[in-house]
């Protein structure tokens, strides 16, 4: 494969074009129906794969940079990704900050939106609102006392009044004369009460006509609270407007899925120039963030995972993804990956300490390093332990008073400088890092990252392959091959063991044959029969025992026939069972992901009906049966194994001639066994051809399962060569 070096950027539609290419590869017509099916199965699973990769190429295609040097940072939900992000913002100048930053400053100072005014104007409402509670409280509780002092002398004037009445009531005649002449000490001290109350209301006029002076005066007071007041709000409803404009507006809330979408902030430091992206959190809901975490990591060219816990990333429970699987899955395709430690620090006093991290955090960092290399392999850097917070507390200018930032802002710098919060969270150290070895060659490092994307497109390609290879095809090749090989292994047996009963049936008919014909003639030879009449029962014994084995034998061997075609059946049968067994298991193969399947419906008859070759193998093998060349018998035969001395002799001597005929039937029935065994022999073995063939036919049936799914595994392996050159290819051509 040739990678368009000048043009990089090619590289999807060369790796597209390239697959197609490997799928012509396998488009020849072969001359084999089965084996041609075969491929076109093959070809529709690669179509499937091919178009999965097209997919996954525009993917890329579309998502990938090539100008800019795009760095992600990935990771937990409430990580703080965010935080990192916009300290580095302010640090150094993103232009969108410091637009915003520009615009909040001029709308504060319009509206004097500082903590000193807002203060000042909580201090006069909140001074009026006391002056006029105090007035109303002092007032209050003089009308209290007024109340009490005028109810008690009002009491104790009519006390009195009431005692002069029951006194002049009842005085006596000379006390009321001389009453007339003299005042009572009750009256005395009536009119001195009286009078008390006449100077008490006075002083209670005066005293209500200050406190009503005063109660204007607060009123007053009052009506600049409620202005002051007014003039707060309005300056609160300004503050709104510079909410979203102040520093920490991207940072989460701690509330779950605050970052939805991906958001690319362009940086410039020096001659460097490089691109943030803020990636939504892989702890929420993934049905929200899915695709946009796969977009970002696409376009990405190297990236940082961020965790709140300096611990390795964990798997997960049973049925659900862990932090683990979802890095690997995630960023399996990056080049670069590091790891950023993001240490809450919520007060002051724990950055007192030399260094931000202790030794039990290292060492779990340490551990996690591990875990992260053990996954994503050399392409994994280091972890970097930092404090986001602190840092952007003391970077961040444009606070809304007031607000948490700024509460937090007002502590922290309370006990440390600026410089001093950068440097203790190592800020500054990472601001210094990003900016110079990390940006730097950052071309190759697209270049590399593209490159290596595609790449493991193709890969994965081909482990699909292989895997469907190694775990489905090759053993299914296998166990079909073994299992057709112990079946025509056994199918060679029951054709040497009928080759052996029909021998045996042959022998046990020609036993049957001699014995028959030597009781028969022995029986007349006891009788004392001359040699004429021993040749004519000699010979009519022959023929009768010769029709009945002609008769007889036939029927012994189309038995032998018959449990040979039981027994291929029986061997076929189980074969067959086998054979739906591995079908049912592997019948239906694909690729992990996609939808295409082959369908393997192998008929083990191949268009050869084996039930039809057993019915002609027993059949066929019959037409050998020719009795009529089987028993060449010639009719003086008997009679000429005797001499004719020998003839004379017995005549006078009737044991010896029963003795001769008897000889003469075994030397005989030796020489007639012999022929017809012979004949039986010959037109057996000019039989057995024909059953090898069958048999062999029936093997090679046999056999074609195992043929069939060769042909898949091999084209299949081709492919999976085929794809690892491609990769191999494009694996060179990223690190020129």
């Amino acid at each position: 494969m040739s990678i368009d070096l000048e043009s990089p950027m090619n590289i999807y539609a060369d790796v597209s074009r390239e697959v197609e290419r490997i799928l012509n590869t396998l488009g020849g017509v072969s001359d084999d129906r089965e084996v041609s099916e075969l491929q076109s199965s093959i070809r529709e699973l690669l179509t499937g794969v091919q178009k999965d990769l097209d997919k996954r190429i525009n993917e890329l295609k579309s998502h990938s940079e090539w100008d800019t040097f795009t760095i992600a940072f990935y990771g937990e939900t409430n990580a703080g990704k965010s935080t990192i992000i916009e300290t580095l913002r302010i640090l150094l100048g993103e232009r969108t900050k410091v637009d915003e930053q520009q615009v909040f400053k001029a709308l504060q100072s319009e509206h004097r939106l500082t903590q000193e005014n807002l203060d000042n104007a909580r201090d006069v409402i909140a001074k009026g609102v006391q002056l006029i509670s105090d007035l109303q409280a002092q007032l209050t509780t003089l009308l209290r006392q007024f109340d009490q002092r005028e109810a008690a002398l009002k009491g104790e004037l009519q006390r009195l009044q009431d005692l002069v009445v029951e006194k002049q009531q009842s005085a006596s005649l000379w006390q009321k004369l001389m009453n007339l002449f003299r005042t009572l000490p009750e009256e005395k001290a009536s009119a001195d009460t009286a009078r008390q109350v006449q100077v008490f209301e006075a002083e209670k006029a005066m005293v209500t006509a200050d406190l009503t002076r005063q109660q204007q005066e607060a009123q007053a007071r009052k009506d600049e609270a409620v202005q002051a007041q007014e003039r707060l709000e309005a300056t609160l409803n300004c503050l709104d407007r510079l909410e979203p404009l102040a520093d920490g507006g991207i940072i989460g809330n701690g509330r779950s899925d605050f970052t939805l979408a991906t958001q690319l902030y362009h940086f410039e430091s020096g001659k460097q120039k490089f691109a943030l992206l803020d990636v939504p959190g892989i702890e929420g809901d993934e049905g929200k963030v899915n695709e946009e975490v796969w977009a970002a990591l696409q376009k990405a060219h190297a990236v940082f995972y961020v965790t709140s816990k300096a611990a390795a990333p964990q798997k997960g429970d049973e049925g659900k993804k862990g932090t683990l699987e979802k890095i690997q899955e995630h960023l399996g395709s990056q080049t670069e990956v590091w790891s950023i430690y993001n240490k809450r620090v919520t007060h002051p006093m724990h950055l007192s300490k030399d260094t931000l991290i202790g030794e039990d955090e290292q060492g779990s960092l340490n551990v996690l390093d591990e875990k992260m290399r053990e996954q994503l392999g050399d392409h994994y850097q280091r972890s970097l332990p930092l404090s986001a917070h602190p840092a952007f507390l003391g970077i961040a200018d444009c606070l809304v008073p007031g607000s948490s930032h700024a509460k937090s802002r007002e502590k922290f710098l309370g006990q440390f400088s600026r410089e001093a919060l950068l440097a203790k969270s190592n800020m500054l150290y990472f601001h210094e890092l990003l900016t110079g070895d990390f940006v730097r060659d950052y071309r190759n490092k697209i270049r590399r990252s593209n490159f290596n994307k595609a790449n493991l497109l193709v890969k994965h390609a081909a482990e699909q392959f292989a895997s469907l290879q190694r775990g489905r095809l090759k053993p299914l090749r296998e166990k079909l091959k073994q299992d057709a090989g112990d079946a025509c292994t056994q199918l060679d047996i029951c054709l040497s063991g009928l080759k052996s009963r029909l021998d045996n049936q042959v022998e046990l008919a020609i036993d049957s044959f001699t014995s028959s014909v030597r009781e028969e003639v022995y029986d007349q030879i006891d009788n004392d029969i001359g040699n004429d009449e021993f040749k004519r029962v000699f010979e009519q014994a022959l023929e009768t025992a010769q029709e009945r084995i002609k008769h007889e034998l036939p029927e012994r061997l189309k038995n032998e026939f018959k449990r040979f075609a039981d027994d291929i059946a029986e061997v076929i049968e189980r074969f067959q069972e086998f054979v739906q067994e591995l079908m049912n298991a592997y019948g239906k193969i694909g690729i992990a992901g996609l939808d295409n399947k082959i369908d393997l419906k192998i008929n083990i008859d191949n268009g050869i009906k084996v039930q039809n070759l057993l019915g002609a193998l027993v059949g066929g093998a019959l037409m050998f049966w020719n009795p009529a060349g089987w028993f060449v018998l010639a009719t003086g035969a008997a009679a000429l194994l005797l001499g004719i001395g020998k003839a004379l002799y017995g005549f006078f001597n009737s044991d010896y001639k029963k003795s001769q005929q008897r000889k003469a039937v075994d030397d005989n029935l030796y020489t007639i066994a012999d022929d017809i065994r012979d004949s039986i022999r010959a037109n057996l073995t000019q039989a057995y051809p024909e059953l090898e063939t069958r048999v062999e036919s029936i093997q090679a049936v046999l056999a074609e399962p195992a043929r069939q799914v060769a042909s898949i595994n091999d084209a299949v392996v081709k492919s999976v060569v085929e794809l690892s050159k491609l990769s191999n290819t494009i694996a060179a051509a990223g690190i020129k």
